[in-house]
């Protein structure tokens, strides 16, 4: 993400990017804790500052968070992957027609809610997979009740089984 340096987010990101900077380098009580926090505060501050500076017609679930309601919908998803969404409930959660949320959602990330929580379900499960977790337990995670429903799944939107290549 490239922010412009006169941005209104530009001098927060600079003072928080020094603030980062004085904590790695100073042995402190407690430093590793700050340094975490204040990277965690980096990633929120750039997340706002590049909405703020890309147009709404920007296709990416990062500008769709622009739009508050597009917004919680991707923090439903992100917060409960397991859960078993629908349009219908993802609506009701924002106070949507389906088929203006899909139309909304599909407009400003560049596809439907549910193939965008498919994704997104399979860039975690190939996280877990990666770090040795069995399938059938990274399948129920990211909210397939069979291994063969995730398998098939994953296969379809990775490219690969979820075995390996």
């Amino acid at each position: 993400m490239k922010i412009p340096p006169r941005s209104p987010s530009a001098r927060s990101i600079a003072s928080t990017l020094a603030a980062l900077k004085d904590e790695a380098y100073a042995d402190r009580l407690g430093g590793g804790l700050v340094a975490a926090r204040l990277a965690d505060i980096l990633v929120v501050e750039a997340i706002r500052a590049y909405v703020a500076t890309h147009p709404e017609d920007k296709v990416s679930w990062i500008s769709a968070l622009a739009d508050p309601r597009l917004a919680k919908v991707i923090r439903l998803m992100h917060e409960d992957v397991a859960r078993r969404w629908t349009i219908e409930a993802l609506a009701r959660e924002v106070g949507m027609s389906r088929s203006a949320l899909t139309l909304r959602f599909s407009r400003r990330v560049g596809r439907p809610p549910l193939d965008y929580l498919t994704r997104w379900r399979m860039i975690l499960a190939q996280r877990e997979l990666a770090r040795g977790r069995g399938v059938q337990e990274v399948a129920a995670a990211v909210g397939y009740a069979s291994q063969s429903a995730f398998a098939h799944a994953f296969k379809r939107t990775v490219g690969h089984t979820s075995r390996g290549r």
